[in-house]
């Protein structure tokens, strides 16, 4: 852990059965906050003294304050925090025509979501007295199958399921990254097996170690999301996990403490200069596809970790772009966007090429 220099903190908050009989129960949650807890306390570096679980009724909404209140306190500024939520999301319609989000912890009542739940905008500022740099929240709501059946008439009309602008508003402030586990006009399934969601399933898997890609015994967080993304949707197209990053500076480590990989090179100068050219030739036909692999290139290279960091950063924005562009249709601003990041993923190769022949 010294060179991290690091101490990790964890929120972990699961609500699989509700005091209301209106909500639908979640029989995997319970699984996922164990399954996570495990594996960020026997192997990512996290002390279980600094691993908060909140599961059902130790999920209240008064419980939740504390416990943001106590992360408060003993969190330094180089610290890092990952909060967790499994759960449902509910957006509900007020007289004026306008919808709010809310979080549902355990004595959540859909008839009065104001007093006995947490509101999009009281989560966002209970993460805002985290005095840490590096904030990362899951998300794995809008669970398939959760249909409400309501006893009597509500006066306003609910939805399950939280929006992309809520997740982004989570994420607003520098550090703080949001990971949710579909888009909101999509469902979050469970395995097969039915004992934990696709999502924490993958997520605890990139954790043990398929996401640990430079070989430094770490799991950084834009790596994280790169391998949960694909793994999820490679398991299941209906859902798309999602990444919301206002200001990130860094790729900062979530998880350390994994073995450590000897990193393999290319041989050759020549050897370089052909893996490069053939990036060079995906970046213009698939640019998403070649920013990977120009990432992958990178990792070989302990003195190009800084250089990576961008990459991966680029890679996300035109993968956000195309998904936009595919939804919205293309504007002129989404394509400008665009080819400046595919400029700046070439212009990276051009200079990856001069670097070796330097050295």
């Amino acid at each position: 852990m010294d060179r991290l220099r690091t101490t990790f903190y964890a929120l972990l908050i699961g609500v699989g059965h509700y005091r209301h009989a209106d909500i639908p129960p979640l029989p995997a949650v319970e699984n996922d906050v164990a399954t996570l807890a495990d594996v960020l306390t026997r192997h990512c570096g996290y002390e279980a003294k600094n691993t908060i679980i909140a599961v059902d009724q130790q999920a209240t909404c008064d419980e939740l304050r504390s416990h943001f209140a106590r992360l408060a306190q003993s969190g330094a500024d180089q610290s890092t925090l990952l909060v967790y939520f499994s759960g449902h999301g509910v957006r509900a319609l007020d007289p004026q025509g306008r919808w709010h989000s809310f979080f549902c912890p355990y004595e959540a009542d859909l008839y009065n979501l104001e007093r006995t739940a947490l509101s999009n905008e009281e989560l966002s500022d209970l993460l805002a007295t985290i005095r840490s740099r590096r904030v990362v929240v899951f998300l794995d709501t809008c669970h398939a199958g959760a249909v409400v059946t309501l006893k009597a008439a509500i006066a306003s009309p609910l939805r399950f399921g939280l929006t992309d602008e809520d997740y982004a508003a989570l994420s607003h402030g520098s550090g703080r990254v949001v990971i949710a586990s579909s888009q909101g006009s999509e469902f979050s399934y469970v395995r097969p097996d039915g004992r934990l969601s696709l999502f924490t399933d993958h997520l605890c898997q990139g954790l043990r170690g398929k996401a640990a890609l430079r070989g430094n015994g770490m799991v950084h967080i834009l790596d994280l999301f790169h391998y949960v993304n694909e793994a999820v949707t490679e398991r299941n197209r209906a859902q798309t996990p999602i990444l919301k990053v206002q200001d990130l500076d860094l790729n900062f480590a979530i998880a350390a403490g994994l073995p450590v990989r000897n990193e393999q090179t290319p041989d050759t100068v020549g050897e370089t200069d052909a893996v490069l050219a053939r990036i060079r030739d995906r970046i213009i036909l698939e640019p998403g596809a070649g920013a990977a692999e120009l990432s992958d290139l990178l990792r070989t290279r302990s003195a190009w970790a800084t250089k990576r960091n961008e990459v991966d950063l680029k890679r996300q924005e035109v993968e956000r772009l195309d998904a936009e562009m595919r939804l919205f249709g293309p504007s002129d601003n989404d394509r400008a966007l665009r080819n400046r990041a595919i400029y700046f993923l070439l212009r990276t190769c051009s200079e990856l090429t001069a670097s070796t022949h330097e050295q």
